[in-house]
């Protein structure tokens, strides 16, 4: 619904392999991630660790404990959100994430200078 915030356009995948495609070619705004299927934590570092994946927040969602929750953070995700939740409750976060990295400077390396540069 636009009136009640921005347009959010989405793409799914079940596949962790396809998940890290997706996230490669489209470059979104954000990653919504299901944080109760199997090997999820492998998938954040994997995004985590790929230089065009990196940029992107990530927010993991599920039946979280403190102690996953604590891992997710610690692993670089933007925010966990505890199951259940309401979809009000996963715009919010979603836009707030969004709104956050739409006010940070991303940095790019472009390596070493030259001589002549």
């Amino acid at each position: 619904d636009v009136s009640r915030g921005r347009l959010i356009e989405c793409e799914r995948t079940e596949d962790a392999q396809a998940a890290i495609g997706l996230a490669r070619a489209l470059a979104p705004d954000v990653v919504l991630l299901d944080g109760d299927v199997k090997h999820a934590e492998d998938l954040v570092e994997a995004l985590a660790d790929d230089p065009l994946t990196e940029p992107v927040p990530l927010v993991v969602l599920g039946k979280l404990s403190a102690e996953q929750a604590a891992r997710y953070i610690a692993l670089g995700v933007a925010r966990t959100l505890h199951a259940p939740y309401s979809g009000e409750a996963l715009r919010s976060i979603v836009e707030e994430v969004v709104d956050q990295r739409e006010g940070r400077t991303v940095r790019v390396a472009l390596g070493e200078p030259t001589v002549e540069q």
